[in-house]
C-alpha cells in the first residue's frame, strides 16, 4: 500500500495511466461478450418501458398480444398508452395485421434461426423507447 501511496504522490500522471491499464484489462478480460444476451451495445431503453411486442402489458410477447392487435385492427380491443407503443411491432408508426402477424412470427421464430421471423421485433433505433423482449436481464426484467 505504501508503494501506491509513493507512485501516486510522486508520479500521478504515471499512477492514472496504471489504473486505466489495469482497467482496460479487466473489462476486455471479462467474460462478457456481444453474444451474451445480457449484454447490450445499445443505451438502456427508459425505465418502465414497456417490451416491445406487449400488447398487453403482462410481461411477456407471446401469441395473445397477437391477438390483442389483431382485435383493436377490427374495433374489438382498445389499446393505450405504453400497450399502444409496444403494439407497433414494425415500427410503421401504425398498429395494424402487420403487427400482428409480426408478433405472431416471432412466438415460433423469436430469433429468426428458422427464418420465419420477417425482421427481429426489436430494432435500434427505432425501438428505443421500449424494451428487448429477448434480454429481460438487460432490460430490468
Amino acid at each position: 500500500m505504501t508503494r501506491v501511496w509513493i507512485l501516486k504522490q510522486k508520479h500521478p500522471l504515471l499512477a492514472a495511466a496504471l489504473a486505466v491499464a489495469l482497467f482496460l484489462t479487466m473489462v476486455l478480460s471479462s467474460s462478457v461478450s456481444a453474444d451474451d444476451p445480457a449484454y447490450s451495445l445499445y443505451p438502456p431503453p427508459p425505465y418502465g418501458a414497456p417490451y416491445e411486442g406487449d400488447a398487453n402489458g403482462d410481461g411477456n410477447v407471446n401469441i395473445i398480444d397477437a391477438m390483442f392487435i389483431a382485435q383493436y385492427t377490427v374495433g374489438l380491443r382498445q389499446l393505450e398508452g405504453d400497450c399502444l407503443l409496444a403494439a407497433d411491432s414494425s415500427s410503421d408508426g401504425l398498429v395494424n395485421i402487420v403487427d400482428a402477424m409480426h408478433i405472431a412470427q416471432y412466438t415460433v421464430d423469436p430469433n429468426g434461426t428458422a427464418e420465419v421471423l420477417f425482421k427481429p421485433l426489436w430494432e435500434w433505433p427505432a425501438d428505443g423507447g421500449t424494451k428487448d423482449p429477448r434480454t429481460p436481464s438487460q432490460n430490468g426484467g
